[in-house]
């Protein structure tokens, strides 16, 4: 699953991608259950937390968490194994749990979507930055309150090129048998109300987004910041950050 959680106790969740339960829930957070979550990411420290964690072995889960203060990424962290400290293990496992306990996820689904993953890529002059899917998702937030505007600021160069993974989904062959299909598109609900099927490769400047859809059409989008000048961008490219 992805969460976001605001100051304000508002939690935003992308459940996981099962054929019974795709789409997003927007919901206010009990107070009590906020100040809860809260207190445990404080106890853990995180200004000396690492920002990237790795056990010793294999096939285990992948936990990726960042914090944002005024529209900027002013950490994130990457646990593989659980790796991290147990404080800070807490206190995101308490989070996981405690909202997939409180919410029945097929009955609140606000939206539903063909695709649920989150992995952004950044290439700009032929240096490529892989977002983590926290930070992927933050983004994909920022996307879906996006502006619709009829046409580019004059000084608006868009020289990044945006990639997001293929998601994979899954259908019935005419022979019954379940098979693997790589999306060329994923979905956003923009603050038009309509849902478009939008292009994985999108051109920005870090503010404004040219998004092609499907059939053809051209969003241009204003997310009212700049995201790239967020620490995102300014990191040592290392695993897992790979560049293109």
């Amino acid at each position: 699953m992805s969460i976001i959680i605001r100051s304000i106790g508002v939690f935003f969740i992308m459940p996981k991608n099962t054929l019974k339960s795709r789409g997003y829930i927007r919901e206010k957070l009990p107070e009590r259950l906020f100040e809860a979550i809260w207190f445990r990411f404080a106890n853990s420290k995180i200004e000396d937390l690492k920002s990237r964690y790795m056990a010793s072995h294999t096939d285990d889960e992948e936990v990726e968490v960042s914090f944002v203060k005024d529209n900027k990424v002013i950490k994130s962290i990457y646990d593989y194994g659980h790796a991290s400290p147990h404080v800070f293990v807490s206190a995101y496992t308490y989070l996981m749990n405690r909202i997939d306990n409180l919410t029945d996820l097929q009955k609140s689904s606000q939206a539903l979507f063909q695709s649920v993953s989150f992995n952004y890529y950044l290439t700009h002059s032929k240096i490529g930055h892989s977002l983590l899917r926290s930070e992927s998702f933050w983004l994909w937030s920022k996307l879906l309150k996006a502006k619709i505007i009829k046409k580019l600021p004059a000084q608006s160069k868009l020289n990044y090129i945006l990639e997001k993974n293929k998601d994979w989904v899954e259908i019935i062959d005419k022979n019954g048998n379940i098979q693997n299909r790589p999306l060329e598109y994923y979905t956003l609900i923009l603050s038009d109300g309509n849902q478009y099927k939008v292009k994985n490769k999108t051109l920005s400047d870090g503010r404004f987004f040219k998004i092609e859809t499907l059939e053809g059409k051209t969003l241009l989008l204003d997310i009212g910041i700049n995201i790239f000048t967020a620490k995102i961008v300014n990191r040592p490219l290392e695993y897992p950050y790979i560049p293109l």
